[in-house]
């Protein structure tokens, strides 16, 4: 009604916000038929604002085009419309979040059956570096990485146990406990360098040249560190903080299924121990009865073997058929000695002794055996050397077997040398053979009881060789090499000035 009023002023119900919007309406259509719409904000009689619809038609007037507007109050409409707009954007923003939570929540669980995985994965049957080998792969569904290394704690040094992309000759290399070592054992928490030529911290070793994004996890046991878990990438800024801190809820898995594999190995060893000394014991049970039915025979036969030969000329070809059964029965003495000696495990009686007299009284004995195969041998004793508390004839023990295994395993033409002398403080006895060597698997058994690699024998001789030299505190190790011959080097602390100092570890070697 105020609209048809003659005062009346379009311009003036239009609301300051909405006056750039009049100068865009056109002051007349081409086409009389269209009839165009807008919308703007207005002001009511009570200069309220208000939202309104303006249509515009073009009638003919008096011969003319005239202009006709139609407003109309659309202020609840468009409330309706902006709250339906905001319902879907409110729709629209939920659904994403629902989505991304979904999604979120089916990577966490993902990461869960990884680690959980991760865990069992010691009761898979596989060796240690095979297991490690396995979860550096599953740490690949977690993170990309362009390799990855497993280092754990051996005495004041790190091994790379288990690598991924790196070179296999790297793996069981050791390696200094460096900076970041260090520092990771110091916050037991992990340390994420974004560029290694930006960070001092850094180390780079051979076998790392390209690094450049690195992560190292500790790997914590009762937040004790055993060891830690590296991961890294060939380019700057490659890993978030969201990687390094899934790289370390991994270690933390990582560390309790070593420590678990650690259990079930000590675990498969006492049961290993278990049985070797049941079998010992039923062993020992049966030594006396060995000893009383096999001994008292030998004794009758080798008394009849010496009256037999009493009236035999040196050159009466029968000697040689008594020899033969003196050396067999002395075998089987042997034998039975062994076997009471494992069984019976006696301590030694330890008194200051010298070790070059020992060397030299088993020598003597062995002088006969030495000739008549044809083996040379080649003494070399320090002289003045200080004393040992052993006992000697276990000592003796020792050093007999080890000499019978060397003639054994040489022919006619074979050398065997020993040595004695002194160094920090302890005394160092090396006895090499020329004979075929030992083959690397059987190496690593054969200080175990019941193993040998003869057509004949007990596999008792270098058990009992192992366990008098370490009764003495000594330590015993092997270097062979095939068609070169057999080393053994075995140190003894010695007695100076009333104190007995300790032994030293032999140096091991792999071939």
């Amino acid at each position: 009604k105020d609209a048809n009023a003659p005062d009346f002023i379009f311009t003036n119900i239009v609301a300051p916000k909405s006056k750039n919007l009049i100068g865009l309406l056109p002051e007349k259509e081409k086409d009389p038929k269209l009839r165009p719409y807008y919308e703007f904000t207005a002001l009511n009689k009570d200069g309220r604002e208000i939202e309104v619809e303006l249509s515009v038609s073009y009638p003919t007037y008096r011969g003319g085009l005239a202009t006709q507007g139609i407003i109309r109050d659309i202020t609840e409409r468009k409330r309706i419309e902006e709250e339906n707009r905001r319902a879907y954007e409110q729709i629209q923003q939920y659904s994403t979040e629902l989505a991304a939570k979904i999604k979120d929540e089916q990577r966490q669980r993902e990461i869960a059956t990884i680690l959980a995985e991760v865990v069992a994965s010691v009761s898979l049957t596989l060796s240690t570096d095979e297991f490690l080998n396995h979860i550096l792969l599953k740490l690949q569904q977690l993170i990309t990485y362009d390799s990855a290394a497993v280092f754990l704690v051996k005495e004041d040094y790190l091994i790379m146990e288990a690598a991924y992309g790196l070179d296999s000759h790297l793996v069981n290399q050791r390696c200094e406990q460096n900076i970041l070592f260090q520092e990771m054992q110091a916050q037991k928490s992990y340390i994420l360098i974004q560029d290694t030529q930006e960070d001092a911290r850094y180390q780079f070793w051979e076998g790392a040249e390209k690094v450049r994004c690195w992560i190292g996890a500790p790997l914590l046991v009762a937040q004790k560190m055993i060891g830690y878990l590296a991961v890294d990438r060939h380019l700057p800024d490659a890993f978030t903080a969201h990687d390094a801190n899934l790289t370390q809820a991994f270690a933390h898995q990582v560390a309790q299924t070593i420590y678990n594999a650690q259990l079930f190995n000590d675990l498969q060893e006492a049961q290993t121990q278990l049985i070797h000394k049941e079998r010992l014991a039923a062993l020992g049970q049966m030594a006396a009865t060995v000893a009383h039915e096999l001994r008292n025979p030998l004794m009758a036969i080798r008394m009849g073997v010496e009256y037999f030969v009493r009236d035999l000329s040196k050159n009466d070809p029968r000697r040689q058929g008594a020899a033969l059964m003196e050396a067999n029965m002395t075998r089987i003495d042997r034998m039975i000695e062994d076997i009471l000696y494992i069984s019976r495990a006696p301590k030694p009686s330890l008194v200051p002794g010298s070790l070059g007299l020992v060397l030299e009284n088993e020598m003597a004995q062995w002088e006969l055996n030495l000739a008549d195969k044809e083996i040379a041998c080649h003494i070399e004793l320090a002289d003045k050397l200080p004393l040992t508390l052993m006992d000697s004839d276990q000592m003796g023990r020792a050093l007999s077997n080890l000499i019978g295994n060397s003639i054994d395993a040489m022919g006619p033409g074979g050398e065997l040398r020993l040595s004695l002398h002194s160094e920090d403080g302890c005394q160092i006895i090396t006895l090499a053979d020329n004979g075929p060597g030992i083959s690397p698997e059987h190496r690593q058994k054969i200080f175990d009881p019941f193993f040998t690699t003869k057509a004949r024998g007990t596999g008792l001789g270098l058990s009992i060789v192992k366990q008098i030299i370490d009764y003495h505190q000594g330590d015993i190790s092997i270097w062979s090499e095939a068609d070169i011959g057999t080393k053994f080097t075995i140190i003894l602390p010695q007695i100076e000035k009333g104190v007995t100092k300790t032994s030293r570890k032999a140096p091991q070697a792999s071939s």
